[in-house]
């Protein structure tokens, strides 16, 4: 055989599973549709649910009871014409009772159900023979049923119809000579005293099935009402939230634009205030030198003072048009190649040197050779090191501050130790907020307090990063991480 025909013969054997699968989940489609309830109360979606679930049985069940009747003539009461309307009168009913339940007229729907249901009774008693059959067990299980889904009002009307029906039954049968048989085998031959059993034994089902009924609407009376509480608190905070953060969106949106304002308007003072400042810096370094005429000694003491207080403040201004740069993403970086770490170290390091003064403080060098020349802006990473090695010599009276420099990958890691009085551990990461300074600092330094931010936005502009180690009375280790190839190099 050819693979053609191969082919041709599995085709349609495997389409078959795939055509009863299909089947199958379509009736099972059908089905659920059909059984979830369109009533949005609990109560009436439950009662819906149920005689969704019990309608199809009954219609086929029933149906076929009431179709035997007809053709197998055993009805000890009732005539062929008889067991045709039930078989009629059945269908209608039940046809009768979806139809409702598809217009939403769950109270017809169920009457109709279980008024079938008790037309059943009837004519269950026509094939067994009257006692012979289970008339009692089912009509109980039809007051049960009732309960689930019938009014009070409808549940004691149903009740009192299945009680004198079978009450109709025993006089029928006792007049006929089949009296009704008791617990003991002995006939009871009175009609009224198994309507008065029978009635007592409904009345008091029906009782506790309106019993349990009532608990049961209660409790969902219960569960709607904490839904509803619930939903009103949900729409409540949700409300809320959504106003709060509209209002968090303004404020944000307000500070932003401060912060925005604040920035341009510090970047502009700082560079109005630069430009006339460099000026005099300039002017009283010539008269410091005599360019314009002599100047005594008294008079070069004060114009050197003027010029020391002048370079502090221009310090100040830059770090101020710094700062104000890097918050309002202004800062460039001017990256270039050739950035050599040990000559830049040591002249940073020389300048430094100048502010110890008359400290006994010994500035120690631990570089490692044969570093590689770096890819970064140099001036910036000049300030970098600059501002944490002046930090240092600020903070440190006595003992040693020491400048490390090594090789970790593709970073050059930078450090300085210092044997100062050392930062408490609650205070290390305040300490790289602009404008906020340690108690210890103001005491010791002054300033602004923006030389340790600058530095950190800086090396992450870099592509690296700033981190201190550090313990009360046992000095500060500042360290810097840097990458040989700055990011911004490409």
């Amino acid at each position: 055989m050819s693979a053609t025909g191969l082919s041709t013969n599995s085709t349609p054997q495997a389409a078959i599973p795939t055509a009863r699968r299909s089947i199958f989940h379509r009736i099972q489609d059908a089905w659920t549709r059909w059984i979830t309830p369109r009533s949005s109360d609990r109560e009436q979606a439950f009662i819906e649910r149920t005689l969704r679930g019990l309608l199809p049985f009954l219609l086929i069940g029933l149906s076929f009871m009431s179709f035997y009747s007809l053709i197998s003539g055993s009805s000890a009461v009732s005539s062929p014409a008889y067991a045709l309307f039930e078989f009629i009168i059945s269908n209608v009913m039940l046809i009768g009772a979806m139809l409702m339940l598809v217009r939403g007229k769950i109270g017809i729907a169920a009457m109709l159900t279980v008024g079938r249901i008790l037309l059943a009774l009837i004519t269950l008693i026509n094939i067994t023979g009257y006692w012979n059959g289970p008339t009692v067990p089912i009509s109980i299980l039809i007051v049960l049923l009732g309960s689930l889904v019938l009014s009070r009002r409808n549940l004691l009307i149903l009740t009192l119809a299945t009680a004198s029906i079978v009450v109709v039954v025993a006089i029928l049968q006792t007049n006929a000579g089949h009296p009704i048989p008791f617990f003991d085998g002995e006939p009871i031959s009175t009609p009224f005293s198994v309507a008065i059993s029978l009635g007592f034994t409904l009345l008091l089902i029906v009782r506790y099935a309106i019993y349990q009924r009532n608990e049961f609407a209660a409790r969902v009376k219960e569960v709607n009402d904490l839904v509803t509480t619930l939903e009103q608190r949900v729409a409540e905070r949700t409300h809320e939230l959504q106003i709060a953060k509209a209002e968090a969106e303004v404020a944000r949106d307000l500070a932003l634009d401060a912060d925005r304002l604040k920035s341009q308007f510090l970047a502009s003072m700082s560079h109005e205030l630069r430009t006339p400042l460099n000026a005099i810096l300039t002017f009283t370094e010539l008269m410091s030198m005599g360019t314009f005429g002599d100047v005594n000694d008294e008079q070069k003491n004060y114009l050197d003072k003027t010029l020391s207080s002048g370079k502090h403040l221009l310090s100040l201004i830059n770090d101020v048009l710094d700062i104000s740069k890097i918050q309002s993403g202004m800062i460039k970086m001017f990256i270039e190649q050739g950035f050599m770490v040990e000559p830049e170290i040591k002249a940073i390091t020389a300048t430094a040197r100048q502010l110890l003064g008359s400290k006994p403080v010994e500035m120690i060098l631990d570089i490692e050779p044969d570093l590689p020349p770096m890819a970064c802006d140099k001036r910036r990473v000049r300030q970098i090191l600059l501002n944490l090695i002046s930090n240092a010599v600020k903070f440190t009276e006595k003992g040693s501050i020491t400048v490390r420099a090594r090789r970790e990958g593709d970073y050059i890691l930078f450090a300085v130790i210092d044997t100062g009085p050392g930062i408490p551990h609650d205070q290390q990461d305040i300490i790289f907020e602009p404008f906020i300074q340690t108690e210890t600092g103001i005491q010791h330094a002054g300033g602004t307090g923006l030389g340790l931010p600058i530095s950190r936005k800086l090396a992450e502009a870099h592509g690296g990063k700033v981190w201190v180690e550090s313990a009360v009375g046992h000095g500060a280790s500042f360290f810097v991480k840097l990458p040989v190839q700055a990011e911004s190099a490409a």
